[in-house]
């Protein structure tokens, strides 16, 4: 899956098998809850906290175990739920 320009406030997106790559618009606001079973979650220019065996902003984990960040876009008006089973997740802020 693949989305560019997004501006969501609510919603959900999963995988079963496959990567998840997002990008926000500048004026995105919403709080991302990521999560990859067999994978890593990636994010660059956005903050985020990690959870499990995940890293730092703009670092990649080992892929060796779930990984999970939560990832505030703008203000955090809302809440978008990401997980893929076998795959990664890219979260980008778009310019």
């Amino acid at each position: 899956i693949e989305a560019t320009v997004l501006d969501v406030r609510n919603g959900s997106v999963s995988s079963s098998n496959g990567r998840v790559s997002l990008g926000f618009a500048p004026g995105a606001n919403t709080i991302v809850t990521a999560e990859a079973s067999n994978g890593s979650v990636r994010v660059s220019g956005l903050p985020s906290t990690s959870a499990a065996t995940a890293t730092s902003d703009d670092e990649v984990d080992d892929g060796d175990g779930p990984s999970a960040k939560t990832v505030r876009v703008g203000a955090g008006g809302g809440q978008l739920d990401v997980h893929t089973s076998n795959g990664n997740i890219d979260l980008m802020r778009e310019s």
